[in-house]
């Protein structure tokens, strides 16, 4: 793929219950939008969603729908080389953004990460 897709696997493999948010995202750079297809999959809790990423002032903006039927925004935040703030919003599609879940999430190593 010459480098126009990068894919990470995100696994904590000690956890007291089994986790909601381990799985893959692929990302596809699209030159024509200026941003990439984003395709986040949950095998273990069936969760899956699409959305397009695109870098907004000093973070990353990914919007798209989730395997509910829901409208979704993820924002990436204060990233440094080991660190980021994720916040993720979700409506449904005929409300004004809704319920709001912000979470810091520490650096962890990735399992793999791939550039393909």
């Amino acid at each position: 793929m010459e480098g126009r897709a990068i894919q990470d696997i995100r696994i904590k493999p000690k956890r007291p219950a089994p986790s909601t948010m381990d799985g893959t995202t692929l990302r596809i750079f699209d030159p024509g939008i200026g941003g990439r297809h984003i395709i986040w999959s949950d095998p273990l809790n069936q969760d899956y969603s699409r959305q397009i990423g695109r870098a907004e002032s000093k973070g990353i903006v990914q919007i798209g729908d989730d395997w509910r039927g829901l409208k979704a925004r993820w924002r990436f935040t204060e990233i440094t080389a080991d660190s980021f703030h994720w916040i993720g919003e979700e409506r449904s599609s005929n409300s004004a953004l809704g319920k709001s879940l912000t979470i810091i999430l520490p650096a962890e190593p990735m399992l793999a990460w791939a550039v393909l």
